[in-house]
């Protein structure tokens, strides 16, 4: 088996495929990638056993043939060849690399003994790759990281009145949302460690084609050259908590404003406070919102910010505002909506279909 191709086309491959592949596994195999030459394509493939990903390239030259090599060491070797073009070849138990006048040789195991990825047979939806990575992005945050709760170390999807919709939760934030006119999908629950590959694979183009079962997800992608990539994932089994009995159904105030100049005061309180003192104040008036934060180490904040539809009679909350940063950040608009019942309630940022819950921390 011969390959002749270029550095770039074969390194953004493999390091899509090497997401899934972990620096130390159980397993020597899971160590490796696979290279599967056919009809001219190459179609790469690297896997932890709960995630496959795949990807593909088209080189130069290629003889039908498979390759299963060091990921990481694959990766490092051809990153620091001297030359663009680049030449492999199967040699009984090694491949030969050869760029320029550098020339290396690394051992192969035998292809036969690679995991085989299971076969997803459920019903394929299509949805946009740019509305799944708005999804995923402004809901990973909220993920919980504790490992005694693994059904929150995740993202649920599931579909509702023509919408998809994705929640995540810690238990002291909640996000949730939206996009329209989706097709059919069960409770899938999708493991937090899976979502920075399929945002990889999601970037390679503009429809995604998913595939669901009750215990797995495929989502495959078609870049503009007709190449496809690719992630096969496990999924959390269990039962998602009921995140709406979590949203507060009434406030005593639906306060109006700007995204950017929020965001940028919240950010400037991080400065003062610290995780012994991971809190700041926030005084609600009828046309502002006074932030205060203070910290023993590094002194006190104070900053105003106007704002439309305060409440009549001002009151205090204390907030996370590493939470509540996240939370605007990834509002889709530049006027978010902030609902507040009491100091005690939670509070809610609403933006079109986003939606974020975060508990009130106790006054000091």
């Amino acid at each position: 088996m011969k390959i002749r191709t270029t550095k770039t086309k074969i390194l953004n491959a493999l390091k899509t495929t090497d997401k899934a592949i972990a620096a130390r596994a159980t397993m020597p195999i899971l160590q490796n990638v696979l290279l599967e030459a056919k009809n001219g394509i190459i179609n790469l493939t690297g896997t932890n056993l709960d995630i496959y990903l795949h990807s593909q390239f088209e080189p130069s030259y290629v003889d039908d043939g498979e390759l299963c090599l060091p990921s990481k060491k694959l990766i490092q070797i051809i990153g620091n060849l001297p030359e663009e073009i680049i030449n492999l070849e199967k040699q009984k138990n090694h491949v030969k690399i050869s760029s320029g006048s550098s020339i290396f040789q690394l051992p192969i195991m035998n292809s036969e003994e690679y995991p085989k990825q299971p076969i997803v047979n459920g019903q394929e939806i299509t949805i946009e790759t740019e509305n799944l990575k708005t999804l995923i992005n402004s809901t990973k945050d909220s993920s919980s990281t504790d490992e005694g709760r693994y059904v929150l170390n995740s993202i649920m999807l599931h579909h509702q009145d023509d919408k998809l919709i994705a929640v995540s939760t810690d238990g002291r934030r909640l996000c949730k949302n939206a996009i329209e006119g989706i097709g059919n999908m069960e409770e899938t629950i999708v493991p937090f460690k899976s979502t920075i590959p399929i945002l990889e694979i999601l970037s390679h183009g503009k429809e995604a084609k998913i595939s669901q079962e009750k215990t797995s997800i495929f989502i495959k992608v078609e870049d503009e050259q007709g190449l496809t990539y690719s992630i096969y994932s496990k999924l959390i089994e269990g039962k998602y908590p009921n995140y709406r009995q979590v949203i507060p159904k009434t406030s005593n105030a639906s306060i109006k404003i700007s995204k950017e100049e929020f965001s940028k005061i919240i950010l400037r309180s991080t400065l003062i406070t610290s995780d012994k003192s991971p809190s700041v104040k926030l005084t609600f008036n009828q046309s502002s919102i006074d932030i205060d934060a203070k910290s023993t180490e590094y002194g006190n904040f104070n900053e105003p910010v106007t704002c439309q539809n305060g409440p009549e009679e001002s009151f205090q909350m204390a907030i996370n505002p590493k939470f509540l940063l996240s939370a605007i950040k990834n509002a889709p608009t530049d006027e978010i909506t902030l609902e507040i019942k009491d100091g005690l309630s939670p509070a809610i940022i609403k933006s079109e279909n986003y939606l974020h819950v975060i508990m009130p921390l106790r006054l000091n």
